[in-house]
């Protein structure tokens, strides 16, 4: 298509035919002597200046090429790549390949067709990764080695890395490339698994193994320790349970013990219906053990799913603390009490538990960011907040993620200032609103947004109490608009209750126009009391699950600068956690793909005509650009036209006295 810039070659002709030659104008005294003469006709118009016009032509020509991107075809050395027949065999290695006999059949197969192929053979094993391969060989006995020592991995199935590393193998010089698949093809493993292999000249070939028991979509015969959790039980014991699924057709009565301290403790006889689930429970005795091992007792398909381990150890609690002034008035005293006791009864039945560390807020007083801290309690913020200078600790704390409660001293102007001198909460101060308790009509909490958390939390009749609460006075501010600054509590007036502020990094300020004591609401004596502070301080994360961490096999686990990666399922301390790692879900999963899907995905078939003939094309001829001389060609007639076509320099006329 570039070379219809040729058409540009007529430019040059065309201007060079309307060329007109201005004839130099002579000084004459008179015209009385010159006699007048008929101007000649002139004939068919020709180009001027005939060198200069080649020197254009050649010069769009040259352009005209360059656009196209010219370059040569120089034939490769005879058989210098030509390898023949190269055939790679992708061998899935994931867990579910250890179930349904999958791994054992596929060397069966593979040492059977190792004996047919012909040319060179390449190997890739991969399970959530590349695991083994050996390049195009004609060592037939290095394949073989890596085949039979081949086992299946724990991390989740990714056949997309597998497919991807066996089309690099092939070499660029092989006139056959053949790539032969055996795998189990599980759906949670293949479905998003795609590559074109027939554009790139590679056939497919496709061999499912583990399919004895298939029936449909599926493959009957599983069972599955599909979650594992342990919870304290009462006094002095531990709760260890545990959901067993099935994903067969027909209900199955198995056997699940738990082993703690090198022993079987106890066994359950269950039964689980089909393609449905059961729980199963144990209580041991608290501090006796520190793990515990849940085992399906009876043989079926894929045993590596039958086992989950787990921790018996409480989770270590959430950790708060206390800033006030050091002369502390009586009302900072009842609050500071009443919130200790009110956030140490807000844990749950498991081992969600808020402990007081007065200790750590002293240490984050001082500057100490290392100290470990879930929430700061600010009380009665005053100008003592800004003499101590703590405005700066505060913000690093919002920043690492802290979350933090303050409530307001008197006056209330000074806690108004100190906040907003110290850039955490930016505040305009109106006046003290009061006297509802005089009159005995408090203000009251207006109805909340609905859709939200705080909607969410005390929707039913845990409404109706929330707002019969009576605020007896609170400061009247009007918080600026910011990024992150919303009011989600406020008066039927439509004034603020509550002002937060979520810092980018996850921190949260909540502060309370008002003290939470008996003097200033009656809040902390309703039941609504502590749902709504936690739900204000936490959010929708205060029902983030306190167990230790839980890892699937393949993921990792970092805190600062160490690293911790769950290769197998078992129990595990990194630092100070107590890690639990298991089976990925996906590979219990029996549903497998169908092998039309797939061969879609892959390209899988015979490869196009024009994909084979391009190939050789390619091997076979090497391509130079020959885009630099056209452009040096380009400039060196670029720079010689503009040196030609410069204007040349006219006589001068002198004005000089003519005679007749």
């Amino acid at each position: 298509m570039a070379l219809w810039a040729f058409a540009a070659l007529a430019l040059p002709v065309i201007a060079h035919m309307a060329y007109r030659q201005v004839t130099n104008r002579y000084l004459f005294p008179s015209l009385r002597f010159i006699k007048p003469a008929r101007i000649p006709r002139t004939g068919r118009k020709t180009p001027t200046d005939w060198l200069l016009l080649l020197a254009r032509i050649m010069l769009f020509s040259v352009l005209a090429c360059l656009f196209a991107d010219p370059y040569w075809k120089e034939p490769s050395p005879p058989d210098a790549t030509k390898v023949g027949r190269e055939t790679i065999i992708a061998l899935d290695l994931s867990p579910s390949m250890s179930g349904w006999a999958g791994l054992s059949e596929a060397k069966k197969r593979i040492d059977g067709l190792l004996e047919k192929l012909e040319g060179q053979i390449g190997y890739v094993g991969f399970g959530a990764g590349v695991l083994a391969e050996v390049a195009p060989t004609e060592e037939v006995g290095l394949v073989r080695s890596a085949i039979e020592n081949a086992t299946t991995g724990y991390g989740s199935g990714n056949p997309q890395t597998g497919i991807d590393r066996a089309a690099k193998l092939f070499s660029t010089g092989a006139d056959e490339r053949h790539l032969v698949i055996f795998s189990d093809f599980q759906r949670s493993d293949w479905q998003a698994t795609y590559r074109r292999l027939d554009e790139e000249g590679i056939t497919v070939d496709l061999r499912p193994v583990g399919h004895s028991r298939k029936v449909g979509g599926k493959r009957e015969g599983n069972l599955s320790l599909a979650e594992a959790k342990a919870a304290p039980a009462g006094p002095g014991k531990v709760r260890a349970w545990a959901v067993v699924r099935n994903s067969s057709n027909e209900p199955v009565e198995t056997t699940i013990s738990i082993e703690a301290g090198g022993e079987i403790r106890e066994e359950k006889a269950i039964t689980v219906p089909a393609n449905g689930a059961t729980q199963a429970q144990f209580i041991l005795p608290e501090g006796d053990f520190a793990s515990a091992i849940l085992k399906l007792m009876d043989e079926d398909e894929l045993t590596v799913d039958n086992v989950r381990h787990l921790w018996l150890k409480a989770p270590p609690p959430r950790r708060f603390g206390f800033w006030s002034s050091t002369n502390e008035t009586e009302e900072t005293i009842e609050e500071r009490e009443f919130l200790k006791v009110a956030i140490e009864s807000a844990g749950d039945n498991g081992w969600n538990r808020w402990l007081p560390v007065q200790e750590n807020a002293d240490g984050l007083r001082i500057g100490d960011l290392t100290s470990e801290l879930d929430l700061l309690i600010v009380t009665g913020i005053g100008s003592w907040f800004a003499d101590e200078k703590l405005g700066e600790t505060m913000k690093a704390y919002l920043k690492g993620g802290g979350f933090v409660i303050v409530t307001p001293s008197e006056p209330f102007a000074a806690s108004v200032s100190t906040l907003r001198n110290s850039d955490l909460l930016d505040l305009g101060f109106v006046r003290v609103v009061g006297g509802a308790g005089a009159t005995r009509e408090p203000f009251r909490i207006s109805a909340l947004e609905p859709g939200s958390h705080l909607a969410k939390t005390f929707s039913g009749k845990a409404a109706r109490d929330l707002y019969l609460t009576g605020i007896y006075r609170y400061g009247l501010v009007r918080p600026a608009e910011a990024e992150g600054v919303s009011t989600p509590l406020q008066s039927t007036e439509g004034n603020p209750f509550v002002v937060q502020r979520i810092s980018p990094e996850g921190g949260k300020l909540t502060f309370f126009p008002y003290r939470l004591n008996v003097r200033w609401t009656d809040l902390p004596m309703r039941n609504s009391f502590l749902p709504l502070l936690m739900e204000l301080v936490r959010g929708s994360k205060g029902v983030i699950d306190r167990s230790w961490p839980r890892l699937e096999s393949g993921e990792t686990l970092v805190d600062g600068e160490e690293t911790f990666r769950a290769e197998k399922p078992g129990t595990f301390r990194f630092l100070d956690r107590f890690v639990e790692v298991a089976l990925a879900p996906s590979e219990s999963i029996a549903e497998v793909i169908e092998p039309a899907e797939t061969r879609e995905s892959l390209g899988a078939g015979s490869i196009l005509d024009k994909v084979k003939t391009s190939g050789k094309d390619l091997d076979k001829e090497e391509s130079k650009s020959l885009w630099l001389w056209f452009a040096i060609a380009a400039v060196i007639l670029f720079i010689i036209e503009n040196l030609w076509s410069r204007p040349r320099r006219t006589t001068v006329l002198e004005k000089e006295t003519v005679n007749a």
